[in-house]
C-alpha cells in the first residue's frame, strides 16, 4: 500500500500440546526479502530466528525434454 515495512516473514507456531507458542520465525515473505541485520525490527525473539531457504526458478530441476 506504499507504506514502509519494518520487517516481513513467516511465523511458525506449535501445535496441539503447546498451541499458539512461537516455535520459529523466518524472513521468507515472497518477493520482499529483508536482511538478517534488520530482524530486530520485527520485535520477535532473535534466538527463534531461522533464515529463509529461498529457492529461485533457476534452482528447479526440470525433467529432460523428450523431443
Amino acid at each position: 500500500m506504499g507504506r514502509d515495512v519494518d520487517y516481513a516473514g513467516r511465523l511458525y507456531f506449535s501445535g496441539r500440546a503447546k498451541r499458539g507458542i512461537l516455535r520459529k520465525w523466518t524472513n521468507e515473505s515472497g518477493h520482499y526479502r529483508p536482511k538478517r541485520e534488520l530482524m530486530s525490527n520485527a520485535g520477535l525473539p532473535e534466538e527463534l530466528f531461522e533464515p529463509g531457504q529461498f529457492q529461485s526458478l533457476i534452482s528447479v530441476i526440470l525433467p529432460p525434454d523428450n523431443d
